[in-house]
């Protein structure tokens, strides 16, 4: 066998001769006792290539009572068991690292012994208890072990003498993991005594902590973890130091351990770092108050300029409806005027002088009541019969009594206290004149009814004056055929419109509605306008005389 250097050699009891080399383990069996005689060997060589902590330098081999072969070595230790042949290695246990081991040995309960360079370790089971200079070896660097079984004694040779262990006192002892306590807190500048659920301001959130595990039989040894907001974290320093904690209340949990102990119970620190002003809840609703003020204000300030120039529009069209109204107030028929002109030419020229002066007299006197009005948008309901009867009268007057009229007014409908919107009665009447009874040929029979009717709009009932003019003309459906556009039908239309827009406007029911009497009755013809004024689109100037509610358009 050809090797660099022989470290170590052990004979087990089946006589294996064990050689730890440099480049690691042989066994050595099936000795001869002659010399190496051409080229044969005096042992059989068995190698083991598969294992690398057995394929690295080999320093210490020691055979316990239970047939096995414990190698200590430069990469960890291993176990050859000669009852099942088979091999075992570790390269660390417990938690520590075995590599760079020195010295094996056993005790009296066939516990293993393990030096090292950093220390010596106890195997016992799954268990591994560790001794070094900071639990009273005289060194870390272990270089070998010796067992003293009379004595119970275990001599350990270090770099630094030798120490002896006494094995029944060591396992009489348990040792106990010290508690941790806390010392001192620190935020910003101020210091706190007193730890019981300090409170730290909103600038304080940088935290000093100390704290102390004291362990007089191996001081060097104690080791630290800490829970704050996640997992454990390790530590050998006895001081915290958190940077910029965010506000809330926190739990702080501190554990200790001395060497070949468990962690103690946590010491527990429970604090609160105050929010600043922009963390609060206050700030949080204060913020959503304020957007929300924010929309509302944008929409009440979208809607008022929509609503300024939806208002704008509305005011220009009305506008320019009451001027076309005003315009068409102030104007008499072209036709009504030429062919009253025409009537009094036909007085004077029959020598009926008192009847032609009556009737320019009369002529004079509705012009001027339309010139008077011309400019209103509202009129004493009495100022509007007495306008309808003069206009009426001078119809009969010219038409040689072809018709005859009535004007009623309801219960509770009082003339002279009561206003309705200018002439927006004269055109439908003049229209029932001239496209209703004028064809009909047959005398011609005029009702201009006013009273009170219930309505309901938007859920609630109130009181709207309903006109009715009724004629027993030819009827709507007749008049259409022959109907041009003329002075009447443009006077119509406008008003129309006007009482459309404002009802629109208000969301009132439909203001005009036109009907051919002969769709309720065959045998009748004629034709009914009702005009319906809700209380917005009249005025009551005399409260306590109309049974009506007072409202302003």
């Amino acid at each position: 066998m050809t090797v660099n250097r022989v470290n170590v050699m052990a004979e087990d009891s089946r006589r294996h001769i064990w050689v730890g080399t440099g480049l690691g383990l042989c066994c050595l069996t099936g000795f001869t006792g002659l010399p190496e005689v051409a080229g044969k060997s005096l042992f059989q060589r068995r190698f083991f290539a598969r294992y690398s902590i057995l394929c690295a330098r080999i320093n210490a081999i020691y055979e316990d009572s239970r047939g096995k072969v414990w190698v200590a070595g430069e990469k960890g230790i291993g176990c050859y068991n000669l009852l099942t042949d088979s091999v075992t290695t570790l390269a660390t246990a417990g938690g520590y690292d075995l590599s760079s081991s020195t010295a094996l040995v056993s005790d009296g309960r066939d516990r293993l012994w393990i030096g090292n360079m950093k220390g010596l370790y106890r195997m016992d089971g799954d268990s591994v208890t560790f001794l070094n200079s900071l639990t009273g070896l005289p060194s870390d660097e272990v270089l070998s072990l010796c067992f003293d079984r009379g004595g119970n004694l275990l001599y350990v040779g270090t770099s630094n003498g030798i120490a002896v262990l006494d094995i029944g006192l060591f396992d009489s002892y348990s040792p106990v993991a010290p508690q941790v306590k806390i010392t001192g807190i620190r935020a910003g500048d101020s210091v706190y005594t007193n730890f019981e659920r300090p409170v730290f301001n909103p600038n304080q959130r940088d935290l000093y902590l100390d704290f102390k595990a004291l362990n007089f039989s191996s001081p060097g040894s104690v080791r630290y973890r800490y829970r704050l907001t996640g997992d454990w974290v390790e530590s050998d320093r006895d001081f915290l130091n958190f940077i910029s904690l965010k506000q809330g209340s926190y739990t702080l949990q501190v554990m200790a351990r001395a060497q070949n102990t468990g962690w103690s119970k946590p010491c527990t620190l429970t604090f609160r770092v105050l929010p600043r002003f922009y963390e609060t809840i206050w700030f949080d609703l204060l913020v959503i108050v304020a957007f929300i003020a924010a929309t509302l204000t944008a929409v009440v300030w979208r809607l008022r300029v929509v609503a300024r120039k939806g208002a704008r529009e509305l005011a220009l069209t009305e506008r320019i409806n009451e001027l076309r109204h005003h315009a068409l107030s102030a104007m008499m028929n072209p036709h009504f005027i030429s062919n009253s002109l025409n009537s009094v030419q036909y007085l004077v020229n029959s020598g009926r002088y008192e009847t032609a002066n009556d009737y320019i007299a009369m002529m004079a006197r509705l012009m001027r009541k339309n010139l008077d009005t011309a400019g209103s948008g509202f009129i004493l309901l009495g100022e509007e019969i007495s306008r309808l009867k003069l206009y009426l009268d001078i119809e009969q007057l010219r038409l040689q009594d072809r018709f005859s009229y009535e004007i009623v007014t309801g219960t509770g409908v009082d003339p002279g206290g009561l206003m309705i919107p200018n002439m927006i009665i004269q055109p439908f009447v003049e229209n029932s004149l001239w496209h209703g009874i004028i064809d009909s040929g047959v005398p011609g029979v005029l009702t201009v009814s006013f009273t009170f009717q219930p309505v309901e709009i938007d859920s609630a009932v109130c009181m709207a004056l309903i006109i009715k003019v009724t004629d027993n003309g030819i009827g709507i459906i007749e008049a259409g055929r022959n109907k041009k556009e003329d002075h009447i039908s443009r006077g119509i239309a406008i008003i129309e419109e006007r009482l459309r827009l404002v009802s629109a406007r208000m969301e009132l029911p439909q203001p005009i509605v036109f009907e051919d009497l002969s769709s309720r009755d065959p045998h009748e013809h004629g034709t009914e306008i009702i005009i319906s004024l809700p209380p917005q689109l009249y005025q009551v100037v005399k409260p306590g005389t109309a049974t009506a509610p007072s409202h302003t358009v």
